[in-house]
């Protein structure tokens, strides 16, 4: 795994560092209330709190961020609606990308990534292709 680089230090580092711990303190509740009974969690998906999780996770190392990491990108595959987008935000190539990111220590998925990934390729691949062949294909954006 690449070494991070400090980008901030003394005073103004540990400022950076209480702001992320109040704002993981501050989601850390309305998250452990997202389940496949209540998916809809302030009009987010749980896939953006996982991953701010699993990086907090890797700087860290604390377990409660590890596993919290976990189930949210767990839930994100199991909620993830069939009609979703194809993009990066919120779509299906977001979900590949999220899944295939926090698929390495120290975060420890239930599911099998590179399944979850090969799953998301094909749905690309098959939707892409739909769209060629479609009057409605124009120049695809899979980024936005």
């Amino acid at each position: 795994m690449k070494q991070r680089q400090v980008i901030l230090d003394g005073e103004l580092a540990e400022k950076a560092r209480a702001v992320v711990r109040q704002v993981a303190k501050a989601l850390t509740p309305a998250s452990e209330q997202f389940t496949p009974e209540h998916p809809d969690w302030h009009g987010g998906a749980p896939a953006e709190f996982a991953l701010f999780l699993g990086c907090l996770a890797a700087a860290t190392g604390r377990a409660a961020y590890k596993r919290q990491a976990a189930r949210l990108a767990e839930l994100t595959v199991e909620l993830f609606p069939s009609g979703a987008g194809l993009g990066l935000h919120g779509g299906l190539s977001g979900l590949a990308w999220t899944i295939q990111f926090l698929a390495r220590p120290p975060i420890r998925l239930d599911i099998d990534p590179e399944g979850v990934c090969a799953q998301a390729d094909d749905l690309l691949l098959e939707r892409l292709q739909e769209l060629q062949n479609s009057k409605a294909w124009t120049d695809y954006d899979l980024i936005s």
